[in-house]
């Protein structure tokens, strides 16, 4: 049973679209006009007075043609239903460029019981009781999910109603290196 709950949560946790890093800007240019529109929006909702708009969408268009957006870049911004969804977009201009983190290292942005269950992830491929399919199988599986997990920080965190989900991935994976004898 804790096997398959671990399974899930491994599962649940890869169904999401992970963001990437654009290379050099190339193609057409984005409308940083609307560009600034949403993000004002965003930022500011929309009842904001064109007063308390304008210099925001000043700051975001001057942000928009400094970054050179190309118009795919410009598009994710312009799809984006809520500001949560532009952590997808390949620049989003309002939150950092997320970064690849090494195995073992905290992510920041995780509640600490994801961190802690990322980790013993992590030992538990290392874990000699399991076949070597298994163990390369789960590791394939925690790189993907570090992967995915590196694009949180303290800017954009990981939502808080998903370390209970943690701990309880966390609980099943030290039985089962107890099952299994890992160190």
């Amino acid at each position: 049973m804790r096997i398959a709950a671990l399974a899930l949560l491994l599962i649940a946790c890869e169904g999401r679209d992970q963001p990437h890093a654009s290379a050099t800007p190339s193609g057409p240019a984005a409308d940083c006009t609307l560009v600034a529109e949403v993000l004002t929006s965003f930022e500011l909702g929309n009842y904001a007075s064109i007063e308390e708009r304008r210099p925001k969408i000043a700051e975001w268009r001057a942000k928009c043609e400094a970054q050179k957006l190309t118009k795919e870049e410009g598009d994710c911004i312009l799809d984006a239903k809520r500001e949560r969804d532009l952590v997808y977009c390949p620049r989003s201009l309002m939150f950092p460029p997320y970064k690849l983190t090494a195995e073992g290292e905290v992510i920041s942005g995780l509640p600490p019981e994801c961190s802690k269950y990322l980790i013993g992830l992590e030992r538990y491929t290392r874990c000699h009781g399991l076949p070597a399919e298994a163990r390369a199988s789960i590791a394939s599986t925690v790189a993907q999910m570090r992967r995915n997990w590196s694009m949180f920080s303290e800017q954009t965190p990981m939502p808080p109603a998903v370390a209970a989900a943690c701990k309880q991935g966390n609980d099943a994976i030290r039985q089962a290196m107890v099952t299994f004898s890992c160190d």
